[in-house]
């Protein structure tokens, strides 16, 4: 991988920032970090712009790119599917590092279109205001109840969760009560608020990971976005 993230970081502008393994170096990563930076209107904190190169061992993952945004001041990371841009790119696995090359322009241009694409829709949802009814709508649909319960006391701790951070998050003061502020909260609670405990063969912090790359938090994310997007 790292003669292919290389060659990512010279034709992009991009630098290391760091690198990693999960499951005991079942899957390998590297992170770089690019110069542009994404301002949101009533949002003193940027978000700055990554990109994710990751790879596996265990016969699942191919090299894989993911946009990723880090908004500063909590450091929650947002990486959703959004609308004319997908938030990661699969590469084959090609014999000749030509044909990677060509591959890793065309991720590139994909990562730039992808972030030009996230700072017009964060922009947009900071323009939809959101009241706190609106905001406990919201988490009704992201977080629905399981078809064969009638109503589900789990289901409805994690709603209420998720308004709360929305309401009272230090990490959110100071935003008005919008839709971008709706999307921020569901970010911090995938990320942070959720459980993720150790088991007998990997640690929580691992399993937590792997799920705001690719798991449960990604796709909540992107599901939030979705809703977010129609409001």
């Amino acid at each position: 991988m790292g003669r292919v993230t290389d060659a990512v970081l010279d034709e992009g502008g991009a630098h290391y920032h760091t690198a990693g393994s999960l499951y005991g170096g079942q899957i390998v990563w590297t992170l770089a970090k690019f110069d542009k930076t994404i301002h949101v209107k009533g949002d003193g904190s940027p978000i700055e712009d990554y990109l994710l190169a990751l790879t596996g061992h265990d016969g699942r993952h191919q090299l894989t790119f993911v946009n990723t945004n880090v908004r500063v001041w909590c450091g929650n990371t947002a990486s959703a599917a959004l609308r004319g841009a997908s938030n990661r790119i699969g590469l084959r696995h090609t014999p000749g590092m030509g044909a990677r090359i060509g591959e890793i322009r065309t991720a590139l241009d994909l990562h730039f279109r992808y972030a030009d694409t996230l700072e017009s829709f964060l922009n947009d949802l900071a323009d939809r205001r959101m009241t706190l009814e609106e905001v406990c709508a919201f988490a009704e649909v992201l977080i629905p109840q399981p078809p064969d319960v009638e109503r589900s006391r789990r289901t409805d701790q994690k709603r209420h969760l998720l308004v709360d951070v929305f309401r009272n998050s230090p990490n959110l003061q100071g935003l008005p009560f919008s839709a971008y502020r709706a999307y921020q909260a569901t970010v911090e609670w995938a990320d942070h608020a959720v459980p993720y405990r150790d088991s007998s063969r990997f640690a929580g912090a691992d399993r937590r990971a792997v799920a705001i790359i690719e798991g449960g938090a990604d796709e909540l994310k992107s599901r939030a976005a979705a809703l977010l997007s129609k409001a």
